[in-house]
């Protein structure tokens, strides 16, 4: 038997499937058959979204549920996507011809009222920045204190390659409004050197204290929403990103003129 098994960069177990190799006879047989993979451009929404499944070999069969229970031989068969307007808990499993079940897996699909926006008169083009330095101990709010702040000024487009520090931590409170031009779900893709923090109407939905990608989907009413992003680097390792994230393309820059500040 040969068992395959998917493992993400942390190094834990996320998928798996077994195949049983027979010499001198037919191709190996599916013991374990690969899970379903659920996709969606939208796991939050505020109206509608729809989602899709993927078998991992083509003549599996895939069946699911939408009221919590495990899948079953006689659960509904996927046959192709579907639109959800409601909350929904999705679980799924792929089945052989001779009923052999893969892992099960489950998504949650999340109806939201959209995060209300603020009305701004004269807004200014780009984001404020305040320069920190400090001893990094993993505590942000700690290197982020008043005592520790060295300079200011401001970005045209949340790209800090033109910004350093002699100092072996430093770090930037990067503050202003973002400019959504739809209500609709948005899908953000953050990550820094050391510390990152962002906020999005006073609402942390991102905070890493190690460098790692993190991605995360909102709901937001058009208009205009607060952004507060602290982001600490060491002066011999450099990054940070903040963007629209798409599966294909990766992460996409937020437009300068979504970004403004007021005096």
């Amino acid at each position: 038997d040969i068992v395959f098994m998917a493992i993400d960069h942390e190094g834990r177990l996320f998928d798996t499937f077994q195949l049983n190799i027979q010499r001198d006879k037919d191709p190996g047989a599916v013991v374990q058959p690969p899970a379903p993979i659920i996709r969606s451009d939208k796991f939050m929404f505020h109206d509608k979204t729809v989602l899709e499944m993927e078998k991992g070999l083509g003549e599996l069969t895939v069946r699911y549920t939408l009221d919590g229970s495990e899948p079953t031989v006689s659960s509904p068969v996927y046959n192709g996507p579907f639109t959800i307007t409601n909350s929904t808990t999705i679980i799924a499993k792929s089945y052989t011809e001779d009923q052999r079940a893969s892992r099960t897996v489950t998504k949650e699909f999340t109806k939201v009222r959209p995060m209300s926006s603020k009305k701004i008169i004269g807004s200014n083009p780009g984001l404020r920045f305040q320069l920190y330095t400090g001893d990094w101990t993993g505590n942000m709010d700690g290197f982020f204190a008043e005592k520790n702040k060295k300079t200011e000024g401001l970005l045209q487009i949340l790209d800090i390659s033109d910004i350093n520090s002699q100092e072996e931590y430093w770090g930037l409170h990067i503050n202003g409004h973002l400019k959504i031009s739809r209500t609709g779900t948005y899908t953000y893709n953050g990550y820094g050197s050391r510390g990152l923090s962002i906020e999005i109407d006073g609402r942390p939905i991102i905070r890493r204290e190690h460098e790692q990608q993190q991605v995360v989907q909102l709901v937001l009413e058009k208009g205009y929403h607060q952004l507060s992003i602290k982001s600490v680097q060491t002066n011999w390792r450099k990054a940070f990103g903040f963007g629209y994230w798409d599966e294909i393309m990766g992460r996409t820059p937020i437009p300068p003129f979504d970004l403004g500040h007021k005096d």
